[in-house]
């Protein structure tokens, strides 16, 4: 009976979602509104090829790191202790226990091992936390029966755990994310798009945007789901005025998007269908920033998108990039119509709050680190050259320092900021 409800729960968690998609929502990802996109969506069919053995032993490193962390300091194994007897007891008193356990927890570590996952790994592995806690509980409460006396020294174990994790879980201070997407904005004009590819970034303008009202003047498009017809309905609806601009070819785009998500063999075997495809997106993209700009509002993208030179970003962007300028300034560059010359640029401030911090860089993991501090690096770096291009060298100058203050290892910023000296100093 108790498994039976928790499935009823589920489905009915899965039940809501295609009400929940009628409902216009700020992000309606999936749009599992009918029973085609409904399965498509619970079933995750667009992510199916990601699954794959060929990182297998990453992620059992992973795996392994992130239990050990979970269960506390190496030195006091204390955890790992009451889950094995947890289990141990389950084990000999109530099998269909121990099995349910069992089954949950290897799932949850079988899965994480064959999908290669890169900024929640923790997440993905809640469902195992869950049961090593659960049996951790139960291993307290077969010690507390037959000793009582060790029931109360029995509670210094999770008083521990919140001892050796309450730095790196401690969030009180920790405004990298919200900086982030408020430093964007900062240096973006009003009435803009801004193109990017940048999960994070996007994601914390949307909540921004559609949670607190912030910039709702700034439409931050994610630049790989233009692929996704959801993402474009979306926009359709959320976006009107935008989407109606370039009706044309999002018009002659639907079609080919359809036949990407539906029509799997066709896709396969024909590529002028893939060529098509290519074309008609890369038309949508080019009419989005040429329609923007003709009406006087403005253009954004981020690094990932307007400077890349290879992949599909940059084979839609070469187009662009042909009759546009790329501009720095604030964290997003704006595409400007070409001039002789180099543009005016404003120096954009940016809040740092934290990311010369190594706790609070800790705090944030591998996420900080890897995709946020090199945005600023670069957005920095960029600046301080069109600065110093432009022969303002006192405000280059504090651009490479704030730069070399979250990345003071870096030794060729260290050599463009000594050159800035002897260039200044002429």
């Amino acid at each position: 009976m108790a498994v039976l409800l928790c499935a009823l729960t589920t489905m009915a968690v899965y039940a809501y979602l295609p009400l929940a998609a009628r409902g216009n929502p700020a992000l309606n990802w999936g749009d599992p509104d009918d029973a085609r996109d409904f399965v498509r969506h619970v079933t995750a069919k667009v992510y199916r090829s990601y699954v794959t053995a060929e990182e297998q032993g990453d992620q059992i490193g992973d795996l392994r790191r992130l239990v050990a962390r979970e269960l506390g300091p190496p030195l006091f194994p204390a955890a790992l202790l009451l889950v094995l007897i947890g289990l141990g007891t389950s084990f000999r008193r109530d099998r269909t226990l121990f099995w349910t356990w069992s089954v949950i927890a290897l799932v949850a570590a079988v899965w994480f091992c064959i999908y290669p996952i890169l900024d929640d790994e923790d997440s993905y592995l809640l469902p195992l936390f869950v049961v090593l806690a659960t049996a951790a509980g139960y291993g307290v409460a077969v010690i507390a029966r037959e000793r009582v006396a060790l029931a109360w020294a029995l509670m210094a174990i999770p008083a521990v755990a919140v001892f050796a994790h309450w730095q790196d879980r401690d969030r009180s201070d920790f405004y990298v994310g919200r900086d982030y997407a408020q430093n964007t904005l900062r240096g973006m004009e009003k009435d803009a798009i801004l193109l990017t590819n940048d999960g994070h970034l996007w994601s914390a303008l949307v909540y921004l945007r559609e949670a607190e009202n912030i910039r709702r003047d700034v439409v931050p498009i994610q630049y790989s789901f233009l692929i996704r017809s959801w993402y474009l309905e979306q926009l359709v609806v959320r976006e009107p005025a935008l989407m109606a601009s370039v009706q044309a070819e999002l018009a002659a785009y639907r079609p080919l998007v359809d036949t990407f998500e539906n029509d799997e063999e066709r896709w396969r075997s024909d590529a002028q269908v893939r060529d098509e495809f290519m074309r008609r997106f890369g038309d949508l993209v080019v009419a989005l920033v040429s329609r923007q700009l003709a009406r006087g509002a403005h253009v954004y993208a981020t690094a990932d998108v307007a400077l890349k030179d290879t992949g599909v970003e940059g084979l839609l962007m070469t187009p662009i990039k042909s009759s546009h300028d790329v501009v720095p300034g604030g964290l997003a560059l704006q595409l400007l119509p070409r001039r002789v010359g180099p543009h005016p640029i404003r120096s954009v401030p940016f809040e740092l709050r934290g990311l010369d911090d190594p706790q609070v860089r800790r705090t944030g993991g591998e996420v900080v680190e890897r995709d946020i501090v090199p945005v600023y690096v670069v957005a920095l770096r960029l600046r301080a050259r069109y600065q110093a291009l432009l022969g303002q060298y006192d405000d280059a100058r504090l651009s490479y320092d704030d730069a070399l203050r979250i990345d003071p290892l870096n030794d060729a910023m260290r050599s463009e900021r000594a050159q800035l000296e002897r260039m200044g100093a002429r």
